[in-house]
């Protein structure tokens, strides 16, 4: 230190001044750097099991940005695809994508068509319990225990210290609603940033959520993820094909803790009609339709993968061919239709 202090004073005043400028921007982009989005705040916690791998993905993700993390299993590749190829041509996207395969063949697979992806295999919860694999219909055992699957996995990666988007594929985007998320949660100083569900008793979809990574977002999803858990082992008595117990899952357990404000959790929604409008959207008349612009419309309020690609195809939201390849007159006209 003091052969540093000898040299800044035989330096002239200019010079002193941009060293000191250059050592005050070290500084400042290493803090950046270890903090993804800014956020970031580990508290000395590490994952465990898969999450493990997920996290060391998540890594080598650009950490400028926040990761955008989803789940599939092999039953959902085609929807997984139709959603890719219309959401190719948003800068960096894919990029920023940590994908959560159920299996090391259906990582295989949606690796080999799409490089650019970071993708891990999960293993059905590191092995536990039978394979989530086929088309999972809505509410089912089956169904339940992927999403109990996703909300530990989620749980590692905030306990690890990440802000993250969770998303699902079963959605139209005409444009990048991403943003609308990240400014909401920086203007307001909020932990959760979701959407609006057309459902009564419902604040918040599940399907699309910033996680800003606090001690309350930590706090309130370790206790979703331990409801979950809860659930699984009453479930253990049920065949995959039954429905569990009606209204229990993690959407539920979510807003319930919202409602609570739970841990003093600090939540928002973005706009309804403008940025992600839910299933909603197919049931207004035409003319409702084209007084709305939302950036993305979820496909959901239907029980099964093959009603949610009827849908799409309806809707001529269905840009993918037979062979899985995308379809890119398809996607120019549905971009452009909106």
């Amino acid at each position: 230190m003091k052969e540093i202090c000898f040299t800044m004073l035989k330096l002239r005043w200019r010079w002193r001044w941009i060293l000191l400028l250059f050592l005050v921007l070290f500084i400042f982009l290493s803090a950046i750097i270890h903090r993804p989005d800014g956020l970031k705040d580990t508290e000395g916690i590490t994952p465990a099991h898969d999450g493990l791998r997920i996290v060391q993905a998540a890594a080598a993700i650009l950490e400028r940005r926040p990761l955008l993390v989803t789940i599939i299993n092999d039953g959902f590749v085609p929807m997984t695809y139709n959603w890719l190829c219309h959401t190719a041509g948003i800068p960096n996207l894919h990029d920023d994508i940590l994908l959560l395969a159920e299996d090391d063949v259906t990582r295989q697979r949606v690796q080999r068509d799409w490089p650019r992806l970071h993708i891990v295999s999960v293993e059905s919860a590191g092995g536990e319990g039978p394979r989530l694999s086929g088309e999972l219909n809505f509410y089912t055992v089956a169904y339940v225990r992927m999403m109990a699957l996703r909300t530990r996995l989620l749980n590692e990666l905030l306990q690890a210290g990440y802000a993250f988007v969770l998303f699902e594929t079963d959605f139209v985007w005409f444009e990048n609603p991403v943003p609308d998320f990240l400014d909401l949660a920086r203007t307001k100083n909020l932990d959760l940033v979701g959407t609006n569900s057309s459902v009564d008793d419902q604040i918040m979809c599940g399907a699309f959520i910033y996680f800003r990574n606090t001690s309350r977002t930590r706090a309130v999803w370790a206790e979703v993820t331990r409801l979950m858990e809860e659930l699984v082992e009453k479930m253990k008595v049920l065949d995959p094909t039954q429905s569990p117990p009606r209204k229990q899952n993690e959407q539920r357990y979510l807003n319930r803790l919202l409602v609570e404000k739970h841990k003093g959790i600090r939540y928002g929604l973005v706009d309804f009609e403008t940025s992600v409008i839910d299933g909603v959207w197919y049931k207004f008349n035409k003319t409702r339709r084209q007084t709305l612009h939302p950036k993305a419309i979820h496909n959901n309020f239907l029980d099964t993968t093959r009603e949610k690609v009827k849908r799409f195809k309806d809707f001529g939201q269905w840009v993918l061919n037979d062979d899985n390849t995308c379809n890119k007159d398809k996607v120019q006209k549905l971009l452009e239709g909106k």
